[in-house]
């Protein structure tokens, strides 16, 4: 049987330059490649001008990983001509390389130049270099990107302006993501105006930027006006409490965001709350991820009040958040008649066994929960049995992961094995 190879992922194998000879004589003749992955192999300067040579030969490859590798003024000269010469350029993602000032610039003029290039992934820049980024989205020339995503790249207060209106601006941005861009709170608040004047903008993602409750009040007014946002992610935004209130508010009424990510953000038991009532409103919200905000069973609760009304919601993310028995009844009870919920993830809490019962008896009642995720919750010998009992009569969920609860009879595994699950991850028993 013949295949043909379309993807090649080399990356954290160490190749050097032996494997770079290899490599280069592949690309110059090869015509089925696409998608090549470099990343993490600690390649020399020399090593990647050597590639780059090779690349400018091959027509085929359309996305290049190159994350974690040296580069050099000179190689980024060939990735500069490789970009002006090339129509089939589609992806670049150089994450942690560290380029100088100089290089920024040759490795810009040459994706400004590209007219085919959609996706753009750099960090780790200095303070006055995400300027050059700028002048990417704003080329006149080019009107291609979807994708740019800014990582550890400081955004200078002078230019910020400047930086966020050509991303508002830009007629086919599609996806931005911010991380650890070590702005000020009040820097960061043009995110809202990106969603009140970009109307092509649909998944933003903000990690590790401190926007705090006054960022979120302003990114959720400019919610309210937007109408093709579909999936929204703050991820240790600290937005807090208020914070969560104001998102709330904007999302209740919104009909087109149907993924909310509002992770790591000191929302407590309050601003659950406030989401939670927005979810018994909003009839669009597919996937939202409470992850770490310290909802404890009372937050619990209020999510199990939620999947008792909902019609929509078909992912709930709790992960390290406190629950214990009394918050892993809460939601059994509410999944036994629930009929929408497909993804149930409780990773890292405490549920013990006694919660591990409830939710296995609720397993034997739902009919439609295709995933579960337990792991890290101590249920020990007797919670994994609860698990494997209900799996006798429950045909709908294919994934169960249990990992790391303190397992200590191996014939509890055994047991779980002989089940027809298609994926059922016990890796950490211990």
């Amino acid at each position: 049987m013949s295949f043909t190879l379309h993807t090649l992922n080399l990356s954290y194998n160490y190749i050097g330059c032996d494997g770079v000879a290899y490599l280069t004589e592949l690309l110059k003749t090869n015509k089925t490649l696409t998608t090549l992955d470099i990343s993490k192999n600690q390649l020399e300067k020399s090593d990647i001008q050597s590639l780059c040579i090779a690349l400018q030969k091959n027509l085929t490859i359309s996305e290049i990983f190159c994350y974690g590798n040296a580069t050099s003024l000179k190689s980024t000269r060939y990735i500069h001509n490789r970009l002006c010469a090339n129509t089939t350029f589609k992806a670049l993602h150089l994450n942690a390389n560290h380029p100088d000032k100089p290089e920024i610039r040759i490795l810009v003029d040459g994706i400004a130049s590209n007219t085919t290039i959609k996706t753009f992934d750099s960090d780790k820049a200095s303070r006055t270099r995400h300027i050059y980024y700028a002048k990417v989205i704003e080329s006149q020339t080019h009107r291609t990107l979807i994708t740019l995503a800014m990582t550890w790249v400081p955004i200078a207060e002078t230019t910020i302006e400047y930086f966020f209106s050509t991303i508002a601006n830009h007629p086919t941005l599609t996806t931005l993501n911010m991380r650890q861009n070590q702005s000020s709170n009040d820097d960061l608040d043009h995110f809202g105006d990106i969603l009140r004047n970009n109307m092509r903008l649909t998944t933003l993602c903000i990690r590790k930027n401190v926007i705090g409750n006054h960022g979120a009040q302003n990114l959720a007014s400019g919610l309210r006006d937007n109408r093709t946002l579909k999936t929204l992610i703050l991820s240790s935004a600290r937005i807090g409490v208020a914070g969560a209130k104001s998102l709330a508010d904007a999302i209740q009424d919104n009909t087109t965001l149907t993924t909310l990510v509002v992770k790591h953000d000191q929302i407590g038991v309050q601003g659950t709350e406030y989401l939670a009532n927005m979810l018994k409103i909003n009839k669009t919200l597919l996937d939202i991820d409470l992850t770490d905000n310290q909802i404890s069973d009372d937050g619990a609760q209020l999510m199990a009040d939620v999947l008792v009304q909902t019609e929509t919601l078909s992912k709930l993310n709790l992960c390290r958040n406190d629950i214990r028995v009394r918050g892993a009844k809460s939601i059994a009870n509410a999944l036994q008649n629930n009929t929408t919920l497909i993804v149930l993830d409780l990773t890292r809490n405490t549920i013990l066994r006694e919660g591990a019962h409830y939710l296995a008896n609720a397993l034997e009642m739902n009919k439609t929960l295709k995933e579960m995720y337990v792991s890290c919750n101590q249920i020990g010998n007797d919670g994994v049995e609860y698990f494997r009992v209900s799996l006798e009569k429950n045909i709908t969920l294919t994934k169960l992961h249990i990992g790391s609860n303190g397992i200590t009879n191996t014939m509890y595994k055994e047991k779980l094995y002989s089940n027809n699950l298609r994926d059922l991850m016990n890796n950490g028993f211990i």
